[in-house]
């Protein structure tokens, strides 16, 4: 900073440009310390807005070292009391200054470190969902092994139980044993469909498949038609688990198991 010395009207002018120049920085540094001051860290926030308030941060840090390289100690005895009170206040405010955004810089800095290892859990967590969902189809579509010919032969005897529209249909839901978009009705007795499921299971025609899940499959995805009633209905868990688990006799079978192979009863 340049001395003036001479005459006292420069001396004087030199003095008030200075308490302007001292002031106009108290100012700047008070602004860039209020823009902060309330500033909590309690709220949820992700990686890019701490990155973002670390860069202002920096920067107010950077404006705040430039006012202070601007001022000098060194001062001559024409600089008059109001500046070198301003000045001695401008250093302090400075410092408390460096010191809050410093502590500031630190806080934003512990949070952005959370917040990355928030995201990474979250991205490690929806991997994770994601493979699971993957191994949990893959294990229930390849859990189940049903031959093609042994459910060619099946879909053969079991279409002419079934409407000619839902044929598709019923054909899809065989492969795996997936669920139908709606329920197909079996035009005949509901045990018969119950105990032909139970009799490819206990002949190992079907492996993979339990009884108790092959009970809900049924029930889950078929109707049948009640011919003394002669009329569609529901059919009842119970009533499916007592053919498919506890193994209740069917009258009139529509399949038989010869040599491994499916073959349509003859009743």
């Amino acid at each position: 900073m340049e001395l003036f010395k001479g005459e006292n009207k420069k001396t004087m002018d030199k003095n008030k440009i200075e308490i302007q120049r001292l002031t106009a920085n108290l100012e700047t540094i008070r602004q860039s310390r209020f823009q902060y001051q309330n500033m909590v860290f309690q709220y949820d926030k992700d990686v890019e807005y701490f990155t973002t308030l670390l860069q202002e941060i920096s920067t107010k840090k950077v404006l705040l070292l430039s006012i202070i390289m601007e001022m000098t100690d060194t001062w001559a005895d024409d600089y008059n009391d109001d500046v070198k009170r301003l000045y001695s206040e401008a250093k302090k405010s400075y410092k408390e200054a460096v010191d809050f955004f410093s502590e500031l810089h630190k806080m934003a800095t512990d949070k952005l470190n959370e917040a990355k290892i928030i995201q990474s859990n979250k991205k490690t967590l929806s991997q994770n969902s994601i493979e699971e969902t993957q191994n949990d189809n893959l294990h229930q579509k390849s859990k189940i092994i049903f031959l093609e010919e042994n459910r060619e032969d099946l879909f053969n005897v079991l279409k002419n139980y079934f409407d000619e529209k839902e044929h598709s249909e019923l054909k899809r839901i065989l492969v795996n044993f997936e669920n139908s978009k709606n329920k197909l009705t079996f035009n005949s007795n509901g045990n018969k469909l119950a105990h032909a499921i139970r009799l490819l299971i206990k002949n190992d025609i079907i492996t993979g498949f339990n009884l108790t899940d092959a009970s809900k499959w049924v029930f889950s995805n078929f109707l049948y038609l009640n011919k003394k009633q002669n009329k569609i209905i529901e059919f009842k868990i119970k009533t499916v688990e007592k053919t498919i688990l506890d193994g209740v006799k069917c009258a009139n079978p529509i399949i038989e198991i010869k040599n491994g192979k499916i073959l349509k009863k003859d009743n």
